[in-house]
């Protein structure tokens, strides 16, 4: 059985074999009472799945595009520095960093984005060179 705590769900082991034995019938009751999942149902699901992920790219493209100017800024830095690499170069390799910001990103944690990207695309400029 699982318990509710702070948005999270937390399973606790069962204690004894009496418990395990409850929680097996419990659940072999409800697949009894369950009705057949219909193949229109299914469609009807996949369909709205296919439409959150375009969303979901939807946007990771506009943060992409709206953070570019944060890879061009930090490519300046490095390429002011005499990096081995070309301004164009850092900026490819920034931009792959800030992919990886973009998919590693958690907003439950408080942080800004710029912030987190940061370091994602000095990372990934360093790793270019070598």
């Amino acid at each position: 059985m699982g318990v509710w705590h702070k948005r999270n769900w937390y399973f606790s082991v069962p204690s004894s074999r009496a418990e395990v034995i409850v929680n097996t019938s419990y659940v072999e009751n409800n697949n009894r009472r369950s009705k057949p999942f219909r193949v229109s149902e299914f469609e009807d699901v996949l369909a709205e799945l296919k439409g959150v992920v375009e969303r979901i790219r939807d946007i990771q493209q506009c943060l992409v595009e709206a953070n570019l100017l944060l890879v061009a800024g930090i490519a300046k830095q490095f390429a002011f520095r005499d990096y081995p690499l070309s301004f164009l170069d850092l900026m490819q390799e920034g931009s792959i960093g800030l992919m990886r910001a973009i998919y590693k990103f958690r907003l439950e944690k408080g942080h800004r984005f710029s912030t987190y990207a940061t370091w994602w695309i000095r990372q990934a400029m360093r790793r270019a060179d070598e």
